[in-house]
C-alpha cells in the first residue's frame, strides 16, 4: 500500500507542477498581445489558462485524494482505484493511438517531403505510454487488495 500511496502523490504533484507551468506559460503572452484592452487581454488569457489547467489540477488534486486513502488503507479504495484508473487507461490508451497515428502520418508526409514536425507524435506517445504503465500497475494492486483486508486495517487503524 505504501508503494500505491507514494506513485499516486508523486504522479499528483506532477500533475499539479505540469499545470502551475502551464498557466504561467499562458499569461508569458499577455504583453505581446497586441489588441483590445488590458482588462479583455487579461480575461482572455485567463480563461485559456484555466482552459488547459484545471483538468490537470483536477486530476492532480484527485491523484493526491487517492495517495491519501491509499496510505490510511481507506475502505472503498478498491472501488476508487479500479474506477479511476480504468477511466485513464482508455485515456491513456487512446493517447498512445493517436501519437502512433501521428508519426504514420509524419513518415508518410516526409516521404513526399515534409514532415517537419513529425517528432510531435512522440508527445502523446510518451505520454499515454506512461500514464498506461501507472493505470496498469494501480489495476494490478487494486486487483490485489481484498475486501476483507481493507475492513480489518481500517477497524484495527481506529483502534
Amino acid at each position: 500500500m505504501r508503494f500505491l500511496a507514494a506513485i499516486h502523490t508523486v504522479f499528483g504533484l506532477a500533475l499539479l507542477a505540469v499545470a502551475g507551468w502551464w498557466a504561467i506559460a499562458t499569461f508569458q503572452i499577455l504583453p505581446h498581445m497586441s489588441t483590445g484592452t488590458t482588462v479583455t487581454n487579461l480575461s482572455v488569457v485567463a480563461m485559456l489558462a484555466l482552459t488547459f489547467s484545471a483538468p490537470l489540477i483536477a486530476l492532480g488534486i484527485w491523484m493526491l485524494v487517492l495517495g491519501r486513502a491509499a496510505r490510511r488503507n481507506r475502505r472503498g479504495l478498491r472501488a476508487l482505484l479500479l474506477r479511476t484508473h480504468g477511466a485513464l487507461l482508455v485515456l491513456a490508451l487512446a493517447s498512445t493511438a493517436v501519437g502512433i497515428a501521428e508519426l504514420r502520418a509524419a513518415a508518410r508526409s516526409a516521404q513526399h517531403g515534409g514532415g517537419l514536425l513529425g517528432g510531435l507524435g512522440l508527445i502523446p506517445l510518451a505520454l499515454g505510454g506512461c500514464v498506461a504503465v501507472f493505470s496498469l500497475v494501480a489495476l494490478a494492486c487494486a486487483f490485489g487488495i481484498q475486501p476483507a483486508d481493507v475492513v480489518t486495517a481500517s477497524r484495527a487503524a481506529r483502534r
